[in-house]
């Protein structure tokens, strides 16, 4: 593989290491397995000079995190169905304090009788 022998690597340890950020599919005709990255972050992370993911300007932010869960935490509570995932009633305030959204708190969850 390219990657391997860029890395130096042994090929199967490369493939095990990324195999997570893999989709894999068989050639037509042969059979052989064919590997894609799932995404082209993950392409220039692994062809950047450092290994950084930082250096590409791919960095996640937790807090973006934080809000795009506690966002989806509160499109699940103000639905009509009025079920709550364990998911939901477990973590949700810990998402909204993390994404710096404390009030919402006690403005959307305190009187909310789905809550």
């Amino acid at each position: 593989s390219v990657i391997a022998a860029a890395s130096h690597e042994d090929p199967s340890s490369v493939l095990s290491l990324l195999k997570p950020l893999l989709w894999e599919r068989r050639v037509p005709g042969t059979g052989d397995p064919d590997y894609i990255l799932m995404h082209q972050s993950v392409v220039m992370w692994l062809t950047s000079p450092s290994g950084t993911i930082t250096e590409t300007g791919i960095h996640p932010s937790p807090r973006f995190g934080h809000d795009s869960l506690a966002n989806v935490g509160l499109e699940e509570l103000e639905t009509d169905l009025g079920i709550v995932s364990p998911y939901l009633v477990r973590f949700l305030t810990s998402h909204l304090r993390a994404a710096e959204r404390s009030d919402e708190i006690v403005s959307r969850l305190l009187f909310s009788f789905a809550w």
